[in-house]
């Protein structure tokens, strides 16, 4: 979002990348090059991130309260293939 908003130059995001994230160089150029080409929309990335929360957040309900393993989460969402996570979340009575 800082590119698309002025504050951060692609060089600026790689090196970010590299040593907030940990990601080789390769990679993170790789990755800022699909952020600020023409093929993607900005929002396009987002999307990422909102389902990493959403899983993170479901993990953490799941796990916290005892209800399945690790292990048994990361296979129930495996199991489900790809489906929004509120269908998982509704599929588990959530």
């Amino acid at each position: 979002m800082k590119f698309h908003l002025g504050q951060m130059t692609p060089k600026e995001m790689i090196v970010f990348l590299i040593k907030e994230v940990s990601l080789e160089e390769s990679e993170a150029t790789s990755k800022v090059n699909r952020y600020i080409g023409d093929s993607y929309s900005p929002l396009y990335q987002c999307g990422y991130i909102i389902g990493g929360l959403q899983l993170q957040e479901l993990y953490e309900q799941i796990v916290g309260e005892g209800k399945m393993t690790p292990h048994e989460s990361h296979d129930a969402v495996l199991k489900m293939g790809l489906v929004p996570i509120e269908m998982i979340r509704a599929s588990w009575g959530f």
